[in-house]
């Protein structure tokens, strides 16, 4: 039921040139502003921070080095490739999930030269490092998803080469 009234606040808003929804958790209350473009032929509304409690989609890669597996702590550094979806999607595990996906949308595209983007992005060598995926959703604080890619990485001197088997 709740799903379903969510939806058509949605869909009533995409009508509207504006509109702004409002909820209350856990003692802060966060607004968001959805518009339209009305210059672009094809616009698609988008969603307009108004407080610093509400951080968009973000996804992050992370490699082995940066975090402990299976700790809630945060990865430490920065993520080795970061990309903004620029959303902002239910602040449940529904829009975790959401969220996840949209990563995996855009990152799959990638998987192909995976090595080659993630040692040029690194700028330091690595050997044998796994990278996972993380997601922020409404709060600033990284989610583990326990993706990773189905490979290790090695990486010297910006180039990736073959990792060896022992």
């Amino acid at each position: 039921m709740v799903f379903l009234k969510g939806l058509f606040v949605l869909a009533t808003c995409l009508a509207l040139v504006e509109c702004s929804t409002i909820k209350k958790s856990n003692e802060k209350i966060e607004t968001t502003t959805t518009k339209a473009v009305p210059s672009k032929a094809n616009a698609v509304p988008t969603e307009v921070k108004n407080t610093n409690t509400t951080t968009p989609c973000t996804c992050g890669v992370f490699l082995t080095s940066q975090f402990t597996k299976g700790s809630d702590e945060q990865p430490k550094g920065d993520a080795a490739m970061i990309q903004d979806i620029n959303k902002v999607f239910p602040c449940n595990m529904i829009g975790q999930k959401q969220c996840q996906t949209k990563c995996l949308e855009s990152i799959v595209g990638h998987l192909p030269n995976s090595a080659t983007v993630l040692c040029a992005t690194l700028g330091r060598d690595i050997h044998k490092e796994r990278a996972f995926l993380f997601i922020k959703n409404c709060k600033d604080s990284w989610i583990n998803t326990n993706l990773a890619a189905g490979k290790e990485y090695c990486c010297k001197d910006g180039t990736s080469y073959q990792c060896p088997l022992v």
